[in-house]
């Protein structure tokens, strides 16, 4: 993602353009959630709904992906 989308100017310097980022996906099924200190409150949602919420593009990319790999059986 752009630094500058996140920080509104290139707080690290001209050099850093982009902020990389990575997402992964976990069977949680049968799983107990727990949330650290981070986090006050989570829900799960469907695929719809779920990308709605989110605010980033490359987390509703990551979403698509998922969801892609999900519906296809390409995990």
């Amino acid at each position: 993602m752009p630094v500058v989308n996140v920080t509104k100017n290139f707080l690290w310097g001209n050099d850093v353009l982009l902020i990389y980022e990575y997402a992964f996906g976990v069977d949680a099924t049968n799983e107990e959630m727990r949330l650290s200190r981070e986090h006050t409150k989570m829900e799960w949602l469907p695929y719809d709904e779920a990308t709605k919420k989110l605010k980033w593009d490359s987390n509703k990319n990551a979403l698509w992906e998922l969801n892609y790999h999900l519906i296809n059986n390409k995990y």
